[in-house]
């Protein structure tokens, strides 16, 4: 029987799909008709069965197709009676933190709470640390904060400052640490620093991400907000920079389980589930599972959606900027009960002017 590897993950899109591999990480394109036709044969098929039933139609694609799966060690050919053998992967996502990690934007106005907060383990068990710093913070300031936060159990700290700090000589000692990344911002960092053009611009694109981790948790939560909080220049709680609901304030903050309320409350959770299969555009997109897009999710009518369009369009399958890309809402529209209605055959007719084929 041919069999996919337990370690091989296929996401279809409404164009094309794409297939994982967790042991080695990363993913490839695959065409929508193959990724089908694995979930459908998967373990339930004969090689000389298969490649008899696909010579009625076209055996150099269906070569083309087995060499490549073969190839890249997706599938592998057995016993049926073995089959038992190989377990599905749970794809369940857990984690063993509270949170995975915390934006903290150091102000003038927040820097002594923030200072108090480090110092009372409020952010203990959380692995990663990102500080963006306002330009008018002091190195020595800068400093006692990684000070305090270095003698944490933490996995990583990036710290985000002015120019201005590039040629200090405390920061190149800092850059020293294999525990601290160091970046600096070629524009202004202020109280305004997330609503300027220049941030803005720091996302022209998604993030992909490749891991495992990544997959499991993209089936049950928005891995953008998941797990995730931002400690905004008036020490504000948020879910991440782009959020408007305020959870609460860090000053008000007095130990760990006053955070642990605040990340177990329905209002903080509800939207983390709102992962991309749940999303209009989102749920037909091949990238889907791999995407860390910074758009939040907002309901309208009976359905999720963005209120701004994503950079790359699933159905024709271009990035925003590529020679052929439109918007995707030339390719459907949004109807009240249903969401985003695409048109299969405006589609179809793009994608064969396109890529010389239909979809």
């Amino acid at each position: 029987m041919l069999k996919l590897f337990s370690d091989i993950f296929i996401v279809i899109g409404y164009t094309r799909s794409t297939i994982h591999d967790f042991t080695r990480g990363g993913f490839k394109f695959i065409p929508n008709i193959l990724a089908k036709a694995i979930k459908k044969y998967d373990g339930k098929i004969e090689y000389l069965d298969l490649k008899k039933k696909m010579s009625l139609n076209r055996m150099d694609l269906f070569n083309e197709y087995y060499n490549f799966l073969d190839e890249n060690e997706y599938i592998f050919d057995t016993e049926e009676s073995n089959l038992l053998n190989f377990i599905p992967i749970n794809m369940h996502y857990e984690y063993p933190f509270d949170l995975l990690s915390v934006i903290i934007f150091i102000s003038s106005d927040n820097i002594n709470i923030i200072k108090a907060s480090l110092l009372k383990n409020i952010f203990f068990n959380i692995p990663h640390f990102k500080f963006i710093i306002e330009d008018n913070i002091s190195p020595s300031e800068i400093i006692e904060i990684t000070n305090i936060i270095h003698s944490k159990f933490v996995a990583s700290i990036t710290l985000l400052i002015g120019n201005k700090h590039k040629k200090s000589s405390s920061f190149k000692e800092i850059e020293k640490s294999s525990l601290i990344n160091v970046i600096y911002s070629n524009i202004n960092i202020d109280a305004n620093y997330f609503i300027s053009d220049e941030y803005q611009k720091r996302y022209p694109f998604l993030f992909l991400y490749k891991g495992h981790l990544q997959l499991m948790e993209a089936t049950e939560y928005n891995t953008y907000l998941n797990k995730r909080i931002f400690i905004d220049y008036q020490a504000d709680i948020k879910h991440v920079p782009e959020s408007t609901v305020i959870l609460g304030n860090l000053s008000q903050i007095e130990k760990k389980d006053d955070l642990l309320i605040i990340i177990n409350s329905d209002i903080y959770k509800n939207i983390c589930s709102i992962h991309r299969n749940k999303i209009e555009v989102c749920r037909d997109c091949e990238l889907r599972m791999i995407c860390i897009d910074n758009r939040i999710p907002i309901k309208i009518d009976n359905y999720w959606c963005c209120k701004t369009e994503c950079s790359y369009n699933p159905y024709i399958c271009k990035w925003k900027g590529e020679e052929g890309y439109i918007p995707i809402k030339e390719c459907g529209s949004y109807e009240k009960e249903t969401g985003f209605v695409p048109d299969k055959e405006k589609i179809s007719k793009l994608n064969k002017q396109i890529w010389g084929e239909d979809e």
